[in-house]
């Protein structure tokens, strides 16, 4: 199915080859996907269980030393490039802010990028693209700007990298560079927002844990939380999904709440006033699935249309303008989205939305899945 995406494009995340934002959908010319991740910098597709990617990191040369500065970060690669170095097929990848995962068919997950602060499950300096150590039993991923978390076999957790702000949810402040165990039993979706970590459980419960100014850990008057913390008051949650500071629930029954940072409108709920408690979005109550990306939202409904809030800035709510939105806009001229996701309640196996993603651009793949990009 043909990839499409508007927003931000910068760095050459959408792909067009242009380096210019978008504020209305375009397809990505090198045709279709059948799943899309992306980070503040870099988008990448699976085709055939094949992975491609474009942005400001260069998928085919090494992976960038520990710490380096942005100057000597790879160039921008504004069309698909295939990611060389992966031994097996990869199902699943999850994008940070400098570095990127890969969960293998076999359970295997391997990273590359950054590894200032250990986020590739690794201490050393020059890492390759071997398979994390200890880990063979992964079956989901997400990664926060410089963290990394996979749900495992038996639907336990681990995380890795940084945990300045407890984002690792071990119960310390300590970088970790290999995989630890987080103590959450029951696990069936995470989100991994910029220095903080959110859950949903087989109970239908939503957990956050980790650090934020803005209430996006859904817990009044924390600011900071080492150990999964459960949300008060939320209940029948069907996914999660996390932004730079803020995070989205989507229920059972289709309706969306969301907290933490709103300076934006990133909560959809009309104002600018951030939430540290979760707040219903008005007038969402058929959506199919919800993706947060930096300061921006989006959601794809029964009717196989997508509606986006927050920031606009580059065009990534997709409404043709560069005005912030503080509730749900639809995304210009697009339709027919559907694809394998995460569902709110029973639906066709046509309709689903894909893919967490971090800040300003967004990629759309019609009529298969959707993703907020950068």
């Amino acid at each position: 199915m043909a990839v499409v995406c508007w927003g931000g494009d910068l760095r050459g995340e959408t792909g067009s080859g242009r380096l210019l934002s978008t504020a209305t959908a375009r397809p990505l010319a090198s045709g279709d996907a059948e799943a899309v991740e992306a980070s503040p910098s870099t988008t990448c597709a699976r085709r055939e269980g094949v992975w491609a990617c474009w942005g400001t990191r260069d998928p085919g040369e090494a992976p960038t030393p520990a710490g380096a500065p942005p100057e000597e970060r790879p160039r921008v690669v504004e069309a698909p490039r295939r990611v060389a170095g992966l031994a097996v097929p990869y199902a699943e990848a999850a994008l940070g802010a400098w570095h990127t995962c890969a969960r293998g068919a076999d359970g295997t997950v391997a990273c590359w990028g950054d590894n200032g602060r250990a986020q590739l499950g690794t201490a050393a300096a020059h890492p390759t693209r071997e398979p994390v150590p200890d880990l063979d039993d992964a079956v989901g991923l997400a990664a926060g700007a410089s963290h990394t978390c996979a749900r495992v076999a038996g639907d336990h957790l681990r995380c890795w990298g940084a945990n300045e702000s407890g984002q690792l949810g071990d119960g310390s402040l300590q970088d970790r560079a290999a995989p630890r165990a987080v103590d959450l039993d029951g696990v069936t979706s995470l989100a991994a927002g910029e220095r903080f970590t959110c859950a949903r459980t087989r109970d239908g419960a939503a957990w956050c844990w980790g650090g934020s100014e803005r209430g996006a850990l859904g817990v009044s008057s924390s600011r900071l939380l080492r150990a999964p913390t459960r949300i008060a008051r939320l209940s029948d949650v069907a996914a999660v999904a996390a932004g730079a500071d803020h995070a989205c629930a989507l229920r059972d029954d289709g309706a969306v709440a969301c907290w933490g940072d709103n300076r934006a409108g990133q909560l959809g709920d009309g104002t600018a006033a951030s939430r540290d408690e979760p707040r219903a979005v008005p007038g969402l109550r058929d959506a199919r699935e919800v993706r947060a990306g930096g300061d921006t939202t989006c959601a794809r409904l029964a009717d196989e249309t997508v509606r986006c809030w927050g920031r606009n800035d580059h065009g990534q709510v997709g409404d043709g303008s560069d005005v912030t939105r503080a509730a749900p806009t639809a995304v210009a001229g697009l339709r027919g989205a559907r694809g394998t996701g995460r569902r709110a309640r029973p639906a066709p196996p046509r309709a689903s939305l894909i893919a967490p993603q971090i800040r300003p651009t967004t990629a759309f793949q019609a009529r298969s899945m959707v993703t907020i990009c950068s």
